[in-house]
């Protein structure tokens, strides 16, 4: 059983900017991000036999993320566009521009995840297992150039659905064996991609896909042949596929 707790602040208030993508005038770009996450979890075991584990966790998280503050702007000089420092606000989340209102700034999330599984010892030598899991990753608020208000939105929660079975077996004393074979199942998963964004060029902006399955497996095998020396080999594959209705390049 145990609880976490975490307050942070992040604060960008740097020197003027010269470039970014296709952009190089002087201009100046900071932001603020507040973020509190607090939760509790547990996990348990229980035998179900000599020989068979039940598996079992809990955890509820609760997340609140803040961006008091965010601006981008020139900051004068003969390269923008009248010449006037403090001329031309790209956007600012403490007023409405270019007739967009500010996104809210606040972000809250909650939710709960889980895992069951079990454990099965076949012998002494070898152990087979199942696990299912359900875990998120909260949303948030970009930290890249935006350029309007309306890109001030916050990116949506992640979730993600998880299968895996597989063996651990001591073939002998010196030969071991790990297989694993899973499957991850992502809603809204958070990633970057290539975004235009008039005036700096494309940029790699935070957003949420519409979802990614992700099949693989794993073999590894390590062998002693003699004392003092150890061999590995393992092998990898994976099968994936992301999908998002508005980036079909990306199916």
């Amino acid at each position: 059983i145990g609880g976490f707790y975490a307050d942070s602040e992040l604060n960008q208030n740097d020197d003027d900017h010269y470039s970014i993508g296709y952009f190089t005038a002087p201009f100046n770009y900071r932001f603020t991000h507040e973020n509190t996450t607090q939760s509790v979890f547990a996990n348990a075991e229980y035998a179900l036999s000599d020989s068979v584990s039940l598996i079992g966790g809990l955890r509820y998280d609760d997340e609140q993320r803040d961006q008091p503050f965010y601006k981008l702007w020139f900051v004068g000089g003969p390269d923008t566009p009248t010449g006037e420092a403090g001329s031309l606000v790209f956007t600012d989340n403490q007023q409405a521009l270019g007739g967009l209102p500010v996104p809210d700034q606040e972000y809250t999330t909650d939710g709960v995840s889980y895992r069951v599984g079990f454990d099965w010892r076949a012998s002494d030598d070898m152990l087979l297992y199942y696990s299912h899991s359900k875990g998120f990753k909260s949303g948030g608020f970009r930290s890249d150039a935006a350029t309007s208000n309306g890109e001030l939105t916050a990116f949506n929660d992640e979730e993600v659905l998880s299968h895996e079975v597989g063996m651990k077996w001591d073939a002998s004393d010196s030969l071991r064996i790990n297989l694993a074979l899973f499957n991850y199942d992502y809603q809204d998963p958070q990633q970057r991609v290539p975004t235009e964004v008039p005036p700096f060029g494309q940029l790699s902006t935070m957003t949420n896909l519409d979802s990614a399955d992700v099949t693989g497996f794993e073999a590894e095998v390590l062998w002693a042949p003699v004392s003092g020396l150890e061999l590995g080999a393992s092998v990898s594959l994976l099968d994936t596929e992301i999908s998002d209705s508005s980036r079909p390049a990306v199916d």
